[in-house]
């Protein structure tokens, strides 16, 4: 499904756009002599995610999918880009800490808006803050 302006993404994993070490035969985004292009999310977080969401968040739709940082979504089979999840992916991957993004979604790629920024800043805090408070006790 489509995201729209004000839906939230979980994160199925995440990866960087911002390396590239194809002359040596990585794939576009993996990070050399680490093993994996990919940082894989938590899976019982990201249900835990999806299933709380769409209790504490009735009025918008939440998504399962890829994070990847700001570049051709097309290029990386992405479902949103955004600038620090496959960074925070990274780090937990390295220290092996189970991690999932919450992206709440501000913009298409087509430059359409359907509310203003102040508008959907609070929006997404408030559905943000809602999802991961109720979130803690099933984690």
């Amino acid at each position: 499904a489509a995201l729209d302006i004000g839906n939230i993404l979980i994160s199925r994993d995440a990866l960087h756009h911002d390396v590239d070490a194809t002359i040596f035969g990585y794939k576009p985004g993996e990070v050399p002599q680490l093993g994996c292009r990919e940082f894989i999310a938590d899976n019982h977080l990201a249900q835990v995610a999806v299933s709380t969401c769409r209790e504490v968040n009735p009025d918008i739709h939440a998504h399962t999918g890829r994070v990847v940082k700001t570049r051709l979504i097309q290029e990386f089979q992405g479902d949103c880009a955004e600038m620090e999840g496959a960074s925070i992916a990274h780090g937990a991957y390295l220290n092996d800490i189970p991690f999932v993004i919450i992206r709440a979604i501000s913009d298409k790629a087509d430059d359409s808006a359907e509310m203003d920024y102040p508008t959907f800043e609070n929006a997404a805090a408030l559905h943000s803050a809602k999802l991961v408070e109720a979130m803690m006790p099933r984690i």
